[in-house]
């Protein structure tokens, strides 16, 4: 594990989160009494309220993991907030279906099941020390408090019960459990809208900084052209630590990862700054700029959040960071949400280096120790001819198969460093549009069964050293009129 990563580990029982100031309800059970006779179930329909979702006013709420907050619903049920969060100063989304599935729940709460009337004894329900404690308000000024029990030994339900009697009831846990979760879960966890493929700006710039980088990952976008001129099929090229293009497959969740990113919840909002410290924002262990169009998206990643796992090992659970869309609060992401905490260069590489359209080429000329290949290219798809050493050719076939082979190089991985070994091929790209400087490929024989790719005068990867083996087979193919092969 690296060692700059923060890391705050979960306990068995609860979360510390921060080390911030949440109150968590600790209860103490009494003694339990002799339990009384068995009570028969009576299966009758109580409706406890009957109301509609938009009148619904306030919800208090205390449970086990928070002293208490209340939702204020204003205008109606798709808009609302939470009192102790609004109180801070904090600019919080809310989660508009979370509010309005809690209206909608308080509004029609009922009970299929009576369990026990005016029950003497509720601690065996879970009720004297209850789950949650929950007061909701209406327009025309009633109100109901009710408490939420153990689980029933049936399932799906929990044990019920309001505040004016002692009667026990069942309800569906799906009516309740919204009123176990803390204050910050009524926040909205999709903090950046999804990508408008069809009208939203490209993504011309990618920055990451990381502790564990000498150099940040810089990314930027390549310039648009016509397909007939295209020297590959990436949109993206790494400027830092090492310049080169990315495959597209495989860069969408860095170029594209900000947008339509969702946490796994809130764990704070309305920020201070004891609070950057404790979360590690003020030296974080990543950070990542997106740009698109005139807007720059920015993420703030701090401390690890972890577990101890069985064998008494650490493990990463999560991650603790801000965004610049949603800067007062601070979220939990999943590890898998977060890519660039974790790419490296190599992972976004592209192995396919180079791939010029064939018409884009005016001239493409191959050397090895043996042989000197000159091919000039006219035309385009529908009318074009192929001149190899003076020689219009009149079948294509071989060309086409070399060309092939050709295009379809693979760096395996990247080799940066200096390296001058004897040069075995060289293959070169002149290209009709004079804008275009000249490509040079040289495969440059290297002593671990690898073969340096040099492009344009920098190594850049290596190769296995069974594709440049190929390479020398196949122009010797060419030029005596045999089989060109395409696997290495």
């Amino acid at each position: 594990m690296n060692k700059n990563v923060k890391i705050i580990i979960f306990s068995g029982l609860g979360v510390v989160i921060l080390g911030l100031t949440v109150l968590v309800l600790t209860l103490t059970q009494p003694k339990e009494e002799p339990p009384p006779p068995p009570v028969e179930p009576i299966n009758t329909e109580t409706i406890f309220t009957a109301q509609n979702p938009e009148d619904v006013v306030s919800i208090h709420v205390t449970n086990r993991k928070d002293e208490g907050y209340t939702v204020i619903f204003d205008n109606s049920i798709y808009g609302g907030y939470v009192k102790e969060i609004a109180d801070k100063g904090a600019i919080v989304p809310y989660s508009t279906q979370m509010l309005t599935n809690m209206a909608d729940y308080v509004s029609g709460l009922s009970s299929k099941m009576t369990v026990e009337e005016d029950a003497q004894v509720t601690s065996k329900y879970g009720l004297l020390a209850p789950k949650a404690e929950v007061t909701v308000l209406f327009k025309d000024n009633t109100e109901i408090s009710f408490l939420v029990g153990d689980e029933t030994p049936a399932g799906l339900t929990v044990y019920f019960k309001t505040t004016d009697n002692n009667n026990i009831y069942a309800v569906s846990s799906y009516l309740v459990n919204y009123f176990l979760n803390d204050r910050y879960h009524w926040i909205e966890r999709k903090l950046v809208a999804d990508y408008d493929t069809a009208n939203a700006p490209a993504v011309t710039r990618i920055t990451i900084q990381r502790q564990d980088l000498d150099e940040p990952i810089w990314i930027e976008s390549l310039p648009e052209r016509p397909f007939e001129e295209s020297r590959t099929f990436n949109t993206h090229k790494m400027i830092t630590p090492i310049s080169i293009e990315l495959e597209q497959e495989k860069n969408i969740p860095i170029v594209y990862g900000i947008f339509g990113l969702t946490a796994r919840n809130a764990a704070w909002a309305g920020l201070e700054e004891r609070d950057y410290e404790l979360a590690g924002l003020n030296d974080p262990y990543c950070y990542i700029e997106v740009r698109s169009g005139g807007k720059l998206y920015t993420l703030t990643i701090g401390n690890a959040a972890g577990e101890i796992d069985e064998f008494g090992i650490e493990r990463i659970v999560g991650w603790y960071g801000i965004c610049s869309e949603v800067p007062d609060v601070l979220y939990l992401f999943d590890p898998t949400s977060l890519p660039w905490v974790y790419i490296m260069p190599e992972d976004i590489m592209a192995e396919l280096f180079l791939m010029p359209y064939v018409y884009s080429v005016e001239q493409l000329i191959i050397e090895t120790a043996g042989h000197t290949l000159t091919f000039d290219i006219f035309g385009d798809s529908d009318n074009h001819a192929i001149v190899y050493n003076g020689t219009t050719l009149i079948y294509e076939n071989a060309f086409t198969d070399l060309y092939r082979f050709l295009v379809g190089a693979r760096g395996t991985e990247i080799f940066m460093e200096e390296y001058d070994g004897a040069v075995i091929a060289r293959i070169t790209y002149r290209y009709h549009n004079d804008l275009f400087p000249d490509d040079v490929i040289e495969y440059l024989e290297a002593p671990d069964r690898r073969s340096v790719i040099r492009l344009n005068g920098e190594n850049i990867y290596k190769c296995n050293y069974m594709y440049t083996a190929r390479l020398l087979e196949n122009v010797d193919a060419f030029v005596n009129g045999t089989e060109i092969k395409q696997d290495w």
